[in-house]
């Protein structure tokens, strides 16, 4: 959903999916809060974040909420298309880590798990940078 927001054209899909599914009884829905790399790229590069991104995944946030529906975000993936294990290898060699086949499994977890802090982190002090300045958005559902 997240992807179709940042998309002016596409972006009323997602109230017309939310409001389907409230109709016929949705009150929990998943959804990708990630993708690294190129297109509409989240994470454009370790630790930096695409804003227009974000407001994106806030617009789906608010949405979501006001169909009263409750949100499960995930923050991780595993195909190539979005980024993936592919693209922490790859942002590992551009900061100087060569991977040798047999490392990959062990230091794309390390680096996952570091990369995963920070986004987790960078949405966290977002979230609460919403609740301290009196946004009409209420962020309860992350």
């Amino acid at each position: 959903m997240m992807d179709h927001a940042v998309d002016e054209f596409r972006k009323p899909r997602i109230r017309t999916i939310l409001q389907t599914g409230a109709k016929k009884g949705l009150t929990v829905c998943r959804t990708w809060a990630f993708n690294y790399g190129d297109y509409n790229a989240f994470q454009i590069s370790p630790g930096r974040f695409d804003e227009r991104v974000f407001r994106a995944l806030d617009h789906v946030i608010a949405e979501t909420n006001q169909y009263r529906i409750r949100l499960i975000l995930f923050l991780v993936n595993n195909l190539q298309a979005y980024g993936g294990k592919t693209q922490y290898v790859k942002w590992a060699w551009e900061e100087g880590i060569g991977l040798r086949k047999h490392q990959v499994k062990l230091k794309c977890k390390m680096l996952a798990r570091g990369k995963k802090r920070l986004e987790r982190e960078k949405m966290m002090l977002r979230r609460r940078k919403r609740k301290l300045g009196g946004g009409k958005m209420r962020l309860e559902n992350e």
